[in-house]
């Protein structure tokens, strides 16, 4: 059990946050927060739930708790080129890069090498929970969903002994062995190793890449096996206008635009691949290796020609999704950047979320998405650090270029609409500030993973949630100064924006420390 006296940051709704400035806080026995109250009355809090007066921890001036971060969307076998090979558009991405690192994955103790370091890395950089991309290949999909060993303190962890994720099973669906024994015998059985590991935070996900990597039967397979298990569903959903395009040409029976509405000719989504399109029908590996298609991906057929730029709208991509049964509550979608009203309302109606991948989306999302828009639609939105396409493990990273990417869109408002469009008027439709961005990297992302809201787990730092939390030092130092005088408020913001992981003292994950491993020497 756990004890604690000091500052602790809630925030209880979108744009809200409230510190709590001498407050008490108990977690149990399991890792939940039993209690907070007053920092006055932590004598008898302990004495209410056990735990030894001599157990409490009191924060220094200029320390804090705050939740830990979400991370929605991170392609863990992307780790070894992270950081390098930005400077190609998305399909020559993929190709050059993407598809060759993860086919070496099949190598069961490199996965085991590579998820390690990323989660560790993830770990001291405050992400508390991730929801992460694997390979196509079994026995190192498995290896990542592996447990504790004996001896760890915390039950609820997931290639690190006290780090909970959601993990992703990653049925992108080998395609080498799906024809010899069918998609539910191989998928199945990596969905069905997760769930007998009976951790309630550590939950697969049914994972098509994207459309342009699966014919119409294997998203309707996948749909059906999502609905079979209670799996959740992630992917990525109109990333790019070539994807869009792709997808459109491959699905809706369409060269060019992606807009709207349903096939004009062609298979319609959920019917068999035509003829000579199997190539196209590829996991994981696009070059040819084990699940691969065998070639490199292609843009769609025409290149978008015949659309005029204002029609351009990609939300053809939600309708194949929903054809498939992949639309629905907990699926959680990466991008959205050439999403219109339509595949918004959609998404919303259906109870799917979008995570937010600003820092990727600017290299290789041909747009920007429209947060406060897909807001007011009702969608949920999370944060994502999109590793590799995004260069920087850190939530805090992902939150500073969701502020940048609605400032960016503010500009492009009052620029699109010329001297009669008011300033405050585009700030209003589209700024968000760090206080939105803090939620969003945290409550926001526990939601889009269905671990959020009232009942938590996580997200929050609230009676009955788990105990994910952050040590914050914002007097230390290391990237920004505190100065005397300075509120928490305005500490907390100078750590939004400026701070990194020296300022984390502690990870703390389901009640137990997760980072550092070790206590530091004099602790």
């Amino acid at each position: 059990m756990l004890a604690f006296r000091g500052a602790v940051v809630q925030m209880p709704s979108m744009g809200e946050v409230n510190i709590l400035p001498d407050a008490a806080i108990i977690v149990d026995a399991s890792g939940a927060i039993a209690a907070i109250g007053d920092g006055s009355d932590i004598e008898a809090l302990c004495a209410t739930h056990g735990v030894p007066a001599s157990a409490v921890r009191v924060l220094g001036p200029q320390q804090m708790l705050l939740p830990g971060f979400v991370d929605t969307h991170i392609h863990a076998p992307q780790l070894p080129f992270t950081g390098t090979g930005t400077d190609l558009p998305l399909f020559d991405w993929l190709n050059t890069y993407t598809f060759p690192t993860e086919a070496a994955l099949r190598d069961a103790a490199r996965a085991r090498d590579v998820y390690s370091r990323l989660v560790a890395r993830t770990l001291s950089l405050g992400t508390t929970t991730a929801a992460y991309f694997t390979t196509l290949h079994m026995e190192p999909c498995k290896g990542a969903a592996h447990g504790p060993p004996p001896s760890s303190p915390n039950p609820l962890t997931c290639m690190h002994p006290a780090m909970c994720v959601i993990a992703t099973a990653n049925p992108e669906v080998l395609a080498d062995i799906v024809e010899s024994v069918g998609q539910r015998a191989v998928i199945g059985k990596v969905v069905d190793y997760v769930i007998s590991k009976r951790c309630p935070r550590l939950t697969p996900a049914v994972i098509p890449r994207f459309p342009p990597t699966c014919s119409p039967a294997m998203l309707a397979g996948l749909g059906r096996l999502a609905a079979e298990t209670g799996a959740h569903v992630h992917s990525h959903i109109s990333e790019s206008r070539d994807e869009v395009r792709a997808t459109a040409a491959l699905h809706l029976g369409r060269a060019g635009s992606g807009g709207d509405g349903t096939a004009a000719g062609g298979g319609g989504p959920g019917a068999e691949p035509e003829q000579g399109r199997a190539g196209n029908d590829c996991g994981s590996d696009g070059r040819g290796a084990p699940g691969g298609c065998g070639g490199d991906l292609e843009a769609g057929e025409g290149g978008g020609a015949a659309a005029a730029e204002e029609e351009f709208d990609g939300s053809s991509d939600v309708e194949v999704f929903r054809a498939a049964g992949l639309l629905t509550p907990g699926s959680v979608f990466a991008h959205g950047t050439q999403l219109g009203p339509a595949g918004l309302a959609a998404m919303a109606a259906a109870g799917a979320a979008i995570s937010h991948c600003p820092l990727s989306n600017f290299y290789f999302g041909d747009g920007l998405l429209d947060v406060a828009r897909a807001l007011r639609a009702g969608v949920t939105v999370g944060l994502g650090s999109d590793i590799a396409g995004g260069y920087s493990y850190s939530m805090l990273v992902a939150a500073r270029m969701a502020v940048a990417n609605s400032h960016a869109l503010k500009a492009a408002s009052l620029s699109a609409g010329g001297a009669a469009r008011s300033v405050a008027a585009a700030a209003a439709d589209h700024v968000l500030d760090w206080k939105h961005a803090l939620w969003l990297a945290t409550e926001g992302g526990a939601r889009a993973l269905g671990l959020g809201g009232p009942r938590g787990p996580a997200g929050a730092l609230e009676p009955g949630h788990a105990f994910d939390a952050l040590l914050i030092d914002a007097g230390c130092g290391a990237a920004f100064d505190a100065f005397e005088g300075d509120e928490l408020m305005q500490l907390l913001e100078k750590f939004v924006h400026l701070g990194d992981d020296r300022h984390i003292r502690e990870v703390f994950v389901q009640g137990a420390r997760a980072w550092p491993p070790r206590a530091p020497a004099g602790s």
